[in-house]
């Protein structure tokens, strides 16, 4: 629409879909200054006349047609992205039941015997370690 030597637009901002009484809020915009001319909320059967700022336009808002959005997308690389999470979060499981340990062993000469090395780390679980590295112990003493 152009006003005087003026770009305008007309812009919906706001549509209120209620049955009974469907609304618009309407914003009348100079283009070149991003002014607001005329701002006003307009129902089913009500007119928005700009012939006061020397338009000879009006609009009524006849009726509201409901509409909805419904996007459809395609991800080719999404059971990729979930078997990999299944994997993380099966992996993450198994960790809380199974306990990360090790156990050194070194036999070293020591003349005419040998002598045994025992060492043994573990990062959870240090008591339960603890009693099981003893046991182990105690079987290599027994032999």
């Amino acid at each position: 629409v152009r006003l005087a030597d003026r770009d305008i637009s007309l812009v919906f901002t706001n549509i209120h879909p209620s049955k009974s009484k469907p609304t618009a809020t309407v914003m009348v915009v100079q283009d070149s200054t991003s002014q607001v001319l005329r701002q006003g909320v307009i129902g089913v059967g009500q007119t928005l006349s700009l012939e006061d700022l020397g338009v000879p336009v009006s609009f009524e808002l006849d009726r509201y047609l409901g509409s909805a959005v419904l996007r459809v997308t395609e991800d080719p690389g999404l059971p990729l992205i979930f078997s990999g999470s299944l994997i993380l979060l099966l992996g993450m499981i198994l960790s809380l039941f199974f306990r990360y340990r090790k156990v050194w062993v070194a036999v070293l000469p020591d003349g005419d015997q040998s002598q045994v090395q025992v060492g043994g780390f573990t990062s959870k679980h240090k008591l339960a370690f603890t009693v099981e590295f003893n046991g182990l112990l105690g079987e290599i003493k027994a032999q």
